[in-house]
Order: C-alpha cells, then structure tokens, then sequence
C-alpha cells in the first residue's frame, strides 16, 4: 500500500511543536527545579517535565484506558455467588480472584476459585486450629507457606500458574489446563475433575448474570423509548 506524501498544513505545526516540548522534557528533566513558580506551572504541584510529559499527551490526542469496573463485573458475581451458595468465606475474595487473572493476563480466570473450592473449603480451612498456612486459601507450597494477607496469596499464586515467576516457570509456562493441575496437585485423584466441574459451575453462573444484566438493559431502553413515546402523544 502506498501512501501518500501529502500532509495536511494544519498538522505541521503540531508537529514541530511535540518535537520542542519532547526536546524540553528530556533537557529539563535531568535539572532539578527550584522555586515554586517552576514547580506549579498552571497552579497545580506538578513539575516542569511532569507538566511537559502532559501536554505532550494533550497533544496527541491520546487518554489512559479506564480502569475496569469490578463492581459489576458478571464473572466477579458468579464467584461470589459460587462461593456464598457453600456457605464458605472465600466469597468476600471474589474480586481479589478476578483482578489477580486479569493483571498477570491469565485465561483460566474461574481456576484459582475453583481450586480455593477444593483445598481449603473455599477459605473455611483457614480458621482451623490445625492450619499451618496462615491467609494461603489456595492451599499453595508445602506445609508452614504463608501469605501476608488473603489477597496477596491469590495474586502470588495466580502469577505462578500463569507462567509469570521465573523460578517456577517450567512448571507451569505454555502449558494447558490438565498440565498446571498436574503440576499443582499430581497426589488427589480426581483433582482434575473436580476443579474443571467447579469451573464450569462458575463459568455458567457467569453467562447467567450477564444475560440477565443484557435483558434489564434492553427492558429499560424499551421502557425509555415509551416513556417518550407517551410523552410526544
């Protein structure tokens, strides 16, 4: 494909001026700044190559992608609800499951709940006397491992099955769903169809409650639209 030579006029001097403020940022950024009027250049506390960085940005056009709405998110619902229906306390981490799969870019999002399912009774093993794995509701590593908090396990594991610390990488990179159980529980029999089965649970309760949410969705654009209706007659 061929393009063309021609440019518009009017993008030239955008152009020209990205170029000096990048050229300004880069220089300026180096230096350090003194004095209040350097350090809050449109009245906000913000730097010079701070401030440059965002007119650069301003400029081109481009905005941060939003940050996803976990509160109703159909997969962190169908979680909670798989959780809440056993009467088990790993309901309250139905999120933390969700964030942990999708910031360490992991496919199998529903697996570390259905094996939280499995090896602790969905987080109630965590108040027995006998646990040794203080906050590990996955069950992870050997007898006394631990975790500071709940959440900090689920991303730690997360980050391990989907092949992200290095260490424990051959164990679990470019591998299938049957390969990361084997990997992580190769003693239970069963174990494979017991978290695949509690995935699926979970998977369906998911395309169950985003259904629901499509079909309010259109029932109240439907009611709108008549309610105008009504009104113009």
């Amino acid at each position: 494909m061929t393009l063309s030579s021609e440019e518009p006029s009017e993008r030239k001097p955008i152009h020209r001026m990205l170029g000096v403020i990048i050229i300004l940022a880069v220089t300026l950024g180096g230096f350090p700044l003194h004095g209040t009027a350097a350090q809050t250049l449109d009245g906000e506390n913000m730097n010079l190559p701070v401030r440059l960085a965002q007119m650069v940005q301003d400029l081109s056009g481009e905005e941060e992608t939003p940050a996803h709405d976990y509160t109703n998110d159909p997969r962190v619902e169908a979680i909670r609800i798989f959780f809440a229906e056993h009467n088990m306390p790993a309901a309250d981490y139905a999120e933390a499951f969700v964030r942990a799969a999708d910031e360490n870019d992991f496919e199998h999002v529903f697996l570390l709940a259905a094996i939280a399912r499995w090896e602790t009774s969905g987080g109630k093993y965590l108040s027995n006397p006998q646990n040794t794995r203080m906050n590990n509701i996955l069950g992870y590593g050997p007898k006394h491992y631990s975790f500071p908090t709940v959440e900090a396990g689920i991303h730690y594991v997360t980050s391990v099955l989907a092949g992200n610390v290095d260490r424990m990488a051959h164990y679990y990179a470019d591998k299938d769903l049957k390969g990361i159980l084997k990997s992580y529980n190769s003693v239970r029999h069963g174990y494979y169809d017991k978290i695949t089965s509690a995935m699926d649970e979970i998977e369906l309760l998911a395309q169950q409650i985003s259904t629901d949410t499509t079909n309010i969705g259109e029932a109240d654009s439907a009611q709108s639209v008549e309610a105008k209706l009504a009104m113009n007659l």
